[in-house]
């Protein structure tokens, strides 16, 4: 007898299978990957706020003739350690661009999402600014300010007038629904530029009111990789 030869659509199936094998088998789904991304762009996120403060606070306490409770955090910039405190603005500065590429591809579906991702992206842009463009002492005498001084100072007024309020009343909006969050984002965008106004009042106690207004955009920053991390923010 004649051994029947397969069938031409068993055949291509068979090949078909060989030549694509199944999406699963290679125990990683497709979204897996940006997912992944995205949670380590949020741990970033989380933890380099926090280390900033901590540094800013050391140095402060360490650094010979420096009074924390009465001097900006930024004239730690200055000295024999000031290389550690440029670092310090450099690196919550990347943290937040790419912290703002994830918001992009997060929330960027919504008008509000992206300026939310582009005031973040500001911000972050600012702080890596302010680090480069290193601050003049506080009791440098009136017309002897140098241009990075100056850039430095104006990199604080685009943080705290522009990019932080601008980027919590955006969440805010795109987050609605998340009734507290939303309402502690239009909290931190009123108290941000209020707190620094404060600040340029505060006599004496300038360096620890200054403190107080970075630790509450910091809290926020680290509050809102926190949504990120825990896919809070993609509720619409």
């Amino acid at each position: 007898m004649t051994a029947t030869p397969p069938s031409r659509a068993a055949t291509s199936n068979t090949g078909a299978g060989r030549a694509r094998p199944d999406a699963g088998a290679t125990g990683t789904p497709p979204a897996a990957g940006p997912r992944r991304w995205t949670n380590r762009v949020a741990v970033a996120g989380i933890v380099v706020p926090a280390g900033f403060f901590a540094v800013m606070m050391v140095l402060g306490l360490v650094t010979p003739g420096y009074d924390w409770v009465s001097r900006y955090g930024s004239e730690l910039s200055l000295g024999r350690l000031g290389w550690i405190m440029i670092a310090n603005f450099i690196a919550p500065g990347v943290a937040e661009l790419v912290l703002a590429a994830a918001l992009g591809r997060t929330i960027g579906d919504q008008v509000s999402g992206r300026v939310a991702a582009a005031a973040v992206g500001l911000l972050g842009a600012a702080f890596v600014v302010a680090g480069i463009c290193v601050t003049d002492p506080a009791t440098l005498v009136t017309g002897a300010r140098t241009w990075h001084g100056m850039v430095h100072g104006l990199m604080a007024a685009v943080i705290f007038f522009i990019a932080a309020p601008i980027a919590a009343l955006a969440t805010a909006r795109r987050c609605r629904r998340q009734r507290r969050f939303a309402r502690y984002c239009v909290l931190t965008a009123v108290a941000t530029p209020a707190l620094l106004i404060a600040t340029f009042n505060s006599g004496s106690l300038l360096g620890l009111t200054e403190r107080i207004v970075i630790a509450v955009l910091l809290a926020w920053l680290t509050t809102l990789a926190l949504q990120l991390r825990h896919g809070n923010l993609t509720t619409r």
